[in-house]
């Protein structure tokens, strides 16, 4: 396939995703608000760059394509003595001066409003984000189901007793020594039920607020949507209508290679031990992200062996 027809294919598919994202938001213009966002502003480059980061969505891989676009740490004398794949492992992490703190040093927002405002509107600007239910399974698992949770570890470690004393009834069989997936789902389902706004889930929650709320989805005007379900496509589309040439055919996907939350079966390992009230009640919190993003709750329920 020629670059050309691949991106005309590509373009067919984000146009799909943003009208479905527009026309979603036309039906909820409550949450067309302008808030903070924590961005990545690529103002070197033309167009301008802008993207939102969202936990759990590939971060930690964009935020290295960051770095590898600003040819940060491309020669480290200490990892020398590593073979050239050890090195491109080593070198965009914290301790050696990479880590998300140096992306946000290396791309800073604009200063003054008006010209956040000028860039902004002249950007290219994406987003990343994965099927709701996969996001919450994996903040489960990296979050809630560690015993050494990391980072923030005494907050979550606190948030882990806290849910077994709540949920866990005292004569129960089980022993473990953090909470279930289905005592973190009552959790999220009971402490979100009377959230109504954008300052509801940012003040209260750390690691899993919707999309619609870590991003503005609805009055920010994405023009390119990748998901992690397509994102090799995805990713290489933007890289090559954005001249990304650094990051053309790469791939990394770091913290997502062989994730054990996107595997199907893990899914319904995990899925199968709630019951379908408790996958509706979790769907409903979240039900926004799903119709903005055209994903669905049924395969989940059909997970569930219990009414």
């Amino acid at each position: 396939m020629s670059s050309e027809q691949f991106i005309n294919e590509q373009l067919v598919v984000q146009k799909q995703r943003t009208t479905l994202l527009a026309e979603t938001c036309l039906k909820h213009p409550e949450v067309s608000i302008r808030q903070y966002m924590n961005l990545v502003w690529d103002t070197a480059r033309v167009p301008p760059l802008i993207y939102c980061p969202i936990y759990k969505v590939a971060s930690t891989t964009w935020m290295v394509y960051f770095l590898r676009l600003r040819h940060i740490n491309d020669r480290v004398p200490e990892l020398e003595q590593y073979d050239e794949q050890t090195q491109e492992q080593l070198k965009y992490m914290p301790r050696y001066g990479g880590g998300h703190q140096r992306v946000f040093k290396e791309y800073k927002q604009p200063k003054t409003s008006e010209e956040k405002n000028y860039v902004f509107k002249k950007a290219l600007r994406f987003i990343v984000v994965r099927h709701p239910f996969t996001r919450i399974l994996s903040v489960y698992r990296g979050k809630i189901e560690r015993k050494e949770p990391r980072p923030f570890a005494p907050y979550f470690k606190h948030l882990q007793r806290a849910i077994i004393k709540r949920y866990r009834p005292p004569d129960t069989h089980l022993t473990s020594p953090t909470p279930t997936f289905s005592e973190f789902v009552d959790y999220v389902i009971d402490s979100t039920k009377n959230f109504k706004t954008a300052a509801d889930w940012e003040k209260n929650v750390v690691c899993w607020t919707p999309y619609w709320v870590q991003c503005g989805v609805c009055a920010s005007d994405y023009q390119v949507i990748i998901k992690l379900e397509t994102m090799t496509t995805d990713e290489e589309f933007l890289a090559q209508i954005a001249n990304l040439k650094e990051i053309q055919n790469l791939h990394e996907w770091r913290n997502l290679r062989n994730s054990p939350a996107t595997s199907t079966a893990t899914q319904s390992r995990y899925f199968k031990s709630l019951t379908k009230r408790q996958i509706l009640l979790l769907f409903q919190r979240y039900q926004l992200d799903f119709e903005l993003f055209g994903y669905s709750a049924d395969e989940y329920l059909n997970f569930s062996e219990q009414d």
